[in-house]
């Protein structure tokens, strides 16, 4: 029983916390952490947060083909916006009765949300470094990669309103990204130049393969549908051309991609709300990692992470040379997915 107090508690902070964007979510979310029978069944899965995995389960659900009253107060699924309000009750019946599917899809996937909006502001952070290094190609390694959406950030086009539009104009996904605040961020219409592209997570997501891509959509959530269009759309593009991408726990794999980087290019590691999920002492490790392979060269660590202790999600760009962090710097705070920037 202290495991369902515990998981209601984590339940209520997600309503509370995550789910301002969110009505549904927010609505159900508060509900699911009342209800026993539900709880029970969010319970399963071992990694990850348990009411996204949850959430998500029910989701894939649905934009597989499963029909349900409750579908009508997703917009993902019918096209149009009902009352968050009164959704739970389908959403408690539409549980149970497909329990035993939810708890299969727990247990057998992960939370790997792949926000693709976030590359905007990854954008000028690479751009900065870009401009540090005069010009020489980056070599691009980012942990948590999920499908690997981000490492091909140059491909898409961003529309960051009066600070003008970069990236590639005739590129199917157009990001919109607004700048906040009195500082403008360091974008310049100078291409990035990529020597690299490698992901590691624990378990890859191939979007080649359609149950796979439908999985990265249903971590979408469902009221806000230009989400899950902006998604298909990076799909369609990263499945011509996908990233190199390795399975496995970033502490053991990222060794071997630090010591086959490009020697011409810049080694640039990044990771978006990745370490967040880390223990401090697996954080610790990778901070140690990343220093001991900058003995003889730069390593950049670009950081996307939104911690308990934070009001905002922080951009945060470390430098590291010499075997230690030589410099950090809080570059920006940010909209969780992308929406708004505000360079510091």
């Amino acid at each position: 029983m202290s495991d369902l107090i515990a998981l209601s508690q984590q339940f209520e902070r997600f309503a509370e916390r995550e789910c301002q964007a969110s009505p549904l979510y927010r609505e159900l979310a508060s509900r699911i952490a009342q209800d026993e029978a539900l709880l029970e069944i969010a319970a399963h899965g071992e990694a990850g947060p348990k009411p996204n995995l949850f959430l998500a389960a029910v989701h894939y659900l649905l934009l597989s083909g499963v029909e349900h009253w409750l579908g009508m107060y997703y917009p993902t699924i019918s096209g149009s916006e009902a009352d968050p309000t009164v959704a739970f009750g389908n959403f408690r019946e539409f549980a149970l009765e497909h329990a035993d599917s939810i708890r299969s899809l727990m247990e057998s996937r992960l939370v790997q949300t792949n926000e693709v909006r976030r590359s905007a502001i990854l954008l000028p952070a690479l751009q900065l470094i870009q401009e540090r290094e005069q010009g020489r190609p980056l070599d691009l390694i980012e942990v948590g990669a999920s499908a690997g959406l981000l490492l091909l950030l140059d491909r898409y086009s961003y529309n960051y309103g009066p600070y003008g539009r970069y990236g590639q104009p005739d590129s199917p996904l157009k990001l919109t990204c607004e700048v906040r605040g009195e500082q403008a961020p360091p974008l310049t219409d100078i291409p990035l130049a990529i020597a690299g592209r490698r992901g590691i997570d624990l378990n890859p997501v191939d979007i080649t393969k359609p149950d796979e891509a439908l999985w990265l959509q249903a971590l979408v959530w469902p009221d806000q549908p230009e989400r899950l269009h902006r998604l298909r759309q990076a799909i369609f593009i990263v499945a011509r051309q996908p990233p190199q991408l390795y399975g496995g726990d970033a502490l053991e794999v990222l060794p071997d991609l630090l010591a086959n980087t490009d020697p011409e290019a810049v080694c640039c590691v990044f990771h978006c709300h990745t370490l967040n999920q880390f223990s401090p002492e697996n954080r610790e490790k990778f901070g140690t990692l990343l220093a001991s392979h900058s003995d003889d060269r730069v390593v950049y660590e670009i950081a996307l992470e939104s911690y308990a202790n934070a009001a905002l999600p922080e951009l945060t760009l470390n430098t590291l040379r010499h075997g230690s962090l030589d410099a950090s710097e809080m570059l920006a705070h940010y909209d969780p997915h992308g929406a708004w920037l505000e360079w510091l």
